[in-house]
């Protein structure tokens, strides 16, 4: 039933490198108008600071470059955008600065139901990027039941692809943000919102880590470049199954699709990476967009490695997906 209703919402109708500094890369997409409202707070030892910003912006997607506008503290904000006339919502965490230069920026979606805290609990990405340097921004679906429209082209997928490169443009207007080094990762049916990204926004997501994804219409994709795809499933999830049901893939034909796309050569190779954990990756492939898929023995419909408590027994504590994810985007900026 949990299937059903995942497929049901995902599929739901109506009917060359550039510096951080650069313009975002083209899209055909429509205006989008973009009114930003920021709550930030900043923790010191002894005291707690808000303070309130509102920024209004309207630009057009085909050309938009990043604004010179003051940086957020370090910390969590919670940003509103109004695209295509619809209040859309995110969480934007700001690590401290490393080395002052451009900052990696990683976009991490839900799953069906979920939020962006919720996400954070699973994933530990916003406490990730504190530790690594990178900026990370937690993305909230449409509607009251909170989802994303991974389908192909049907105007509410349109619509998420188009908030996505809006968040990437407002996050760039506050922060110094290494365009090279734009990733999404997600799971869940944010899984299969991050698949629809790479197949409709490879111009600007650079690579792609999914854990437990739903891809919804796997076969209607056609990136503008090669992109680089890690994965996690287990063979156990009943909501998303390994084998496959209605609408949704098999695992491997899907990882196999991502392969044959990034013209991949030869043979994939096969490591043991724990007792429960094997990898199967396709390497030699074009621009270095290698495809890595871990599947969990026995795993059900969880994040591997994740700290909480309540979905821990989803899966599995031998492996990480945050560390695992972040290694392969460290390996995959754009070339």
């Amino acid at each position: 039933m949990l299937s059903l209703l995942l497929v049901a919402a995902s599929c739901r109708g109506d009917g060359d490198a550039a510096p951080a500094t650069s313009p975002l890369p083209s899209s055909p997409a429509p205006v989008v108008t973009a009114t930003t409202t920021t709550t930030a707070t900043t923790t010191t030892a002894t005291a707690t600071t808000t303070t309130t910003a509102t920024t209004t912006t309207t630009a057009s997607t085909t050309t938009v470059a990043p604004a010179t506008g003051p940086s957020p503290a370090v910390g969590t904000l919670d940003v509103e955008l109004i695209v295509d006339g619809v209040t859309r919502t995110y969480r934007l965490t700001t690590p401290p600065a490393v080395d002052g230069g451009p900052m990696p920026l990683v976009v991490d979606f839900h799953g069906l139901t979920a939020d962006p805290a919720t996400q954070d609990e699973l994933s530990s990405m916003a406490a990730k990027g504190a530790a690594e340097g990178f900026v990370v921004a937690q993305p909230r679906g449409i509607g009251i039941v909170p989802l994303w429209f991974a389908s192909a082209a049907t105007p509410e997928s349109g619509r998420d692809v188009a908030f996505a490169r809006a968040i990437v443009r407002d996050v760039a207007s506050r922060l110094a943000i290494d365009l090279d080094r734009v990733f999404a990762t997600g799971f869940s049916n944010g899984g299969g919102m991050v698949n629809r990204l790479a197949c409709n926004a490879a111009d600007l997501f650079v690579a792609v880590g999914t854990v437990a994804g739903a891809y919804v219409d796997y076969a209607e994709c056609d990136p503008v470049r090669p992109v680089p795809v890690v994965a996690f499933h287990g063979t156990l999830d009943l909501v998303v199954p390994y084998e496959g049901f209605l609408l949704l893939p098999e695992v491997p034909a899907w990882a196999e699709a991502w392969a044959a796309r990034n013209e991949c050569r030869g043979e994939p190779g096969t490591d043991q990476i724990a007792a429960d954990v094997t990898r199967r990756s396709w390497s030699g492939c074009r621009d270095g967009a290698d495809v890595e898929l871990y599947t969990i023995e026995g795993g059900g419909h969880g994040w591997p490695g994740t700290t909480s408590p309540s979905r821990a027994e989803n899966s599995t504590a031998a492996v990480s997906a945050t560390d695992i994810i972040w290694d392969f985007f460290v390996a995959h900026p754009k070339r």
